[in-house]
């Protein structure tokens, strides 16, 4: 036991002295040398974690990331200031204008028989013309062409807000003019008729065009609600009402009984009268019948009339230049029964009111003989005697004569219920 001992202590021994001698001589390159590199030790999850984002593909970046990355930053730009808009001028309602008629023609009433002659409208008969309506001040003008006749000018009426005024307005027969019809007006809506005096012989003229400090009102003054048709002569075409001679100075139809009787009876109308005309003859060479189907045989010898409104009444006032010129009886008698057809031709039924004795009354009783012909009154062909005249120009009716006639033949065509 104690060999066994001293045999351990011995190997212990040796052991000792290797130890110390390994310690003397160190090489060189001895790995104790080396320096201590810490690892940090992750968690395992960590470390898979890691793995797989190394052997993940490289993603490209997005547009988003694209944009941040190439954006450049954005300078601080100064807001310009907004312009300043000149406020819209407002539009001045009475400005100059100029309505050429035939384009504005839903503004325009025209007065008698009329034709369009281009763009413009015939103004031939007696008491003829236009009316309308308008929203204006200061001047009003009219442009107008002379369309040939038997004197060098012609005259017309002005009627402003339905008031005749004062002064007419001359108008020569060849050439174009503009004319002033108003001066000196309100602003305002004003009413504006404009009527021609003279007769279709010495006169005829188109109305082109209105121009106005304002403006044309977009619809025509109304119709009214009666119409009627008057035939004549010089005594129809208001001759010898202003001055004693026989110039289209002395001429006023829309001073004539006529007229007046359409003004009192609020009606529109038509009137076909001719200075020296007669049932067959006359001072004229041609007749009423040869006249009277066309809408101005003085302008077209070709264009045959039609209306577009039945009349109420039809008035003729002729046989006085027959009974001047002595024309054959039994002739006259045929033609006022031919001027009667062509009449009713026209209107049909429309009641006749045949007016005599405005001068003289030579040949009333071969009117009456073509009449009772017809059927008279059971024919709706009624006679009316006027009371004779001759206080005016070369023999003709007075001023105030036609004043008289008007109310007789309005009361007249009252009575019998044509209008009311």
């Amino acid at each position: 036991m104690k060999s066994k001992f001293v045999k351990i202590l011995s190997v212990m021994l040796v052991l000792v002295l290797l130890l110390c001698s390994c310690g003397e001589d160190k090489p060189k390159n001895d790995p104790t040398d080396a320096p201590v590199i810490t690892e940090t030790v992750l968690p395992t999850e960590t470390v898979e974690a890691t793995e797989e984002a190394t052997k993940a593909p490289t993603v490209a970046p997005t547009e988003t990331a694209k944009a941040t990355a190439t954006t450049k930053p954005t300078a601080t730009q100064t807001a310009k200031p907004t312009p300043t808009v000149a406020p819209t001028p407002t539009p001045d309602p009475y400005a100059k204008n100029t309505y050429t008629i035939k384009p504005n023609l839903s503004s325009i009433k025209l007065v008698g028989r009329t034709t369009m002659v281009g763009n413009y409208v015939s103004c031939d008969w007696s008491a003829s013309g236009i009316e309308f309506k308008a929203d204006c001040k200061g001047t009003v003008k009219l442009k107008i062409k002379g369309d040939g006749g038997q004197h060098n000018c012609g005259y017309f009426s002005v009627y402003i807000d339905g008031v005749k005024q004062t002064n007419r307005v001359q108008v020569s027969t060849s050439g174009t003019k503009e004319v002033t019809i108003a001066t000196n007006l309100k602003a305002g809506e004003h009413t504006f008729r404009f009527l021609k005096q003279t007769f279709v012989k010495h006169a005829k003229f188109t109305i082109q065009s209105i121009t106005m400090n304002g403006t044309l009102a977009k619809e025509a003054p109304a119709q009214q609600k009666y119409y009627m048709e008057v035939i004549g002569d010089s005594i129809t075409s208001g001759h010898g009402i202003l001055e004693k001679n026989g110039n289209p100075s002395s001429f006023d139809a829309t001073s004539a009984y006529a007229f007046l009787a359409a003004e009192t009876l609020k009606a529109d109308y038509s009137i076909v009268s001719v200075d020296g005309i007669g049932v067959t003859k006359g001072y004229q060479t041609e007749t009423m019948p040869q006249v009277y189907p066309y809408t101005c045989w003085y302008r077209n010898t070709t264009k045959k009339y039609t209306s577009d409104r039945q009349a109420n009444v039809v008035v003729i006032n002729l046989g006085t230049n027959d009974a001047t010129h002595k024309s054959n009886t039994t002739t006259y008698i045929n033609d006022v029964k031919t001027l009667i057809g062509q009449v009713r031709a026209i209107y049909k039924d429309v009641p006749i009111v045949w007016v005599y004795n405005s001068m003289r009354a030579d040949y009333n009783e071969h009117t009456k003989t073509a009449i009772d012909a017809l059927g008279g009154e059971s024919a709706g062909i009624y006679m009316l005697k006027f009371t004779a005249n001759t206080a005016g120009g070369n023999g003709h009716p007075s001023a105030a004569a036609h004043v008289t006639g008007a109310k007789v033949l309005s009361d007249f065509i009252k009575s019998k219920g044509f209008m009311k």
